[in-house]
């Protein structure tokens, strides 16, 4: 009995002592609140563009109540598509989602992940899910490549519904697309860009469409329009050239004649973008010639002669004609006019710059003087194919070659901002000459004999180099 008495008298003791502890537990002693996380005006699978904002305004609230007092919040993308991705990638700590999104392009969604901590409850979390779905952003536009340091050159895209292609809202521009990609720009100074499109029409899904883009110190670099990525180079690999072991400078690249041609110092090379995007071997009835100052007439549309250059080695204007899927060169078919230019004897100018003016049919090159220093315009009418009866029996309208019609002899005034010009170039269906100086955009008048200098007074001078080119068909 002593044993049993000892015991009970240290259980009393026991439970004496323990009804002295103060609780000092942090357990709320209250209800919980029940975090709930919406999104009004989102779905939950959502499309956006490849370096586009995308902003979402979530509700949290806690029953019928907005609850905001003590919470973070933590905005994530997947780092690849799938429901599953293996790490997420922050994009924003704020209560409002506006970020730009910078995933590549996908057929799949990326998760998107709010996640909601209540600080004044145990760090609660409470998350919600979206689809995102990356689309192109870029569609057709003016495609712009700009420097501010003389060494390095990022993409522009310009897109207005005059010009592109199934767009019907306010004008858009895209400023430093590799670097908001990428987070660097091209660490080359990009001198000359042409738009190709490969496999396809211009608007097919399954369509590649590229910029080909001449750098300053001669290589040749290839960019996938829907995201603007590097899809290749001349310096390196075979995405471009076929055989790189005696690597060419490029100079220039155009397209004529549904062909690609890029003109480099060993030789000219082409290709049909419709079946290829690699260049293989020379082009062997380009590269007999030497393109003058790398100045071409090019046409958008297919058809006989519709592409010229000045060959500095024989002073001949050349003519590109397209016949039965062969080009063939004329550089003894463009008759002169008297009192006028004769094409076959150019020998003493410089091609300056060149373009489809007046009513967008008619070839016009400036050219320059090389004992004078003095500019002409020497205009070519436009080629005309012959026209037959029905029964092609009777030629009713003979062929017509391009030929001398104008030229135009530029007054002092011009050859001053000639003398100092950044740019140079026609205007498509008038006939007016732009000239872009350091200071100004001036136009020159050419529809008549006396040409009339006159300044753009709206127009806006860019303070960095600029070489753009229509994302067009």
């Amino acid at each position: 009995m002593k044993s049993i008495k000892y015991w009970g008298t240290a259980c009393l003791l026991l439970l004496g002592m323990t009804a002295c502890i103060d609780d000092e537990s942090t357990l709320a002693t209250g209800n919980l609140r029940a975090i709930n996380i919406t999104s009004p005006g989102t779905k939950d699978t959502i499309y956006v563009g490849y370096l586009d904002h995308l902003s979402i305004t979530p509700s949290v609230s806690s029953g019928s109540e907005s609850a905001t007092g003590g919470l973070t919040y933590l905005w994530e993308i997947g780092d690849e598509p799938g429901k599953k991705p293996e790490n997420f990638i922050t994009l924003s700590e704020d209560a409002q989602l506006n970020a730009v999104i910078n995933s590549e392009i996908s057929s799949s969604p990326y998760m998107l992940r709010l996640t909601v901590t209540d600080t004044k409850n145990e760090n609660l979390k409470y998350s919600k899910l979206w689809q995102v779905y990356v689309q192109s952003s870029f569609i057709d536009g003016i495609a712009v490549s700009s420097t501010l340091d003389d060494k390095t050159s990022d993409f522009s895209l310009i897109m207005n519904k005059d010009l592109t292609v199934n767009y019907d809202r306010n004008d858009k521009i895209y400023h430093n697309i590799l670097r908001s990609a990428t987070g660097a720009p091209c660490d080359r100074l990009l001198t000359q860009l042409t738009f190709s499109v490969y496999s396809g029409s211009f608007t097919s899904t399954s369509t590649e469409n590229s910029i080909w883009a001449v750098t300053a110190d001669g290589a040749l670099y290839r960019y996938d329009t829907k995201d603007f990525s590097l899809d290749g180079t001349s310096l390196n690999g075979d995405n471009i050239l076929t055989y790189t072991a005696n690597i060419p400078k490029f100079t220039s690249t155009f397209i004529g004649h549904n062909l690609l041609f890029a003109i480099s110092d060993k030789t000219i090379y082409s290709l049909t973008p419709a079946s290829a995007s690699t260049f293989g071997w020379q082009d062997e009835t380009t590269s007999q010639y030497t393109i003058d100052n790398n100045v071409v007439i090019t046409s958008p549309t297919s058809g006989n002669y519709n592409v010229f250059w000045l060959d500095s080695k024989t002073g001949h204007i050349i003519g590109l004609n397209y016949t039965m899927g062969t080009t063939i060169m004329y550089d003894n078919a463009l008759a002169a006019k008297d009192g006028v230019f004769d094409p076959q004897d150019m020998g003493n100018y410089s091609a300056i710059a060149g373009g489809y003016t007046s009513d967008g049919k008619r070839p016009a090159f400036l050219m320059k003087n090389k004992t004078t220093g003095e500019y002409s315009i020497c205009l070519l009418t436009f080629y005309q194919a012959s026209i037959w009866n029905e029964d092609y029996t009777v030629e009713l309208v003979p062929e017509q070659i391009p030929a001398a019609e104008r030229r135009i002899d530029i007054p002092h005034a011009g050859k001053e901002l000639l003398d100092k010009a950044v740019s140079v170039f026609f205007a498509r269906n008038q006939a007016i000459l732009y000239v872009v100086t350091a200071d100004g955009v001036y136009g020159i008048n050419f529809a008549t004999n006396t040409p009339e200098v006159y300044t753009l007074k709206s127009a806006t001078i860019i303070q960095y180099t600029i070489k753009g080119r229509f994302m067009s068909r």
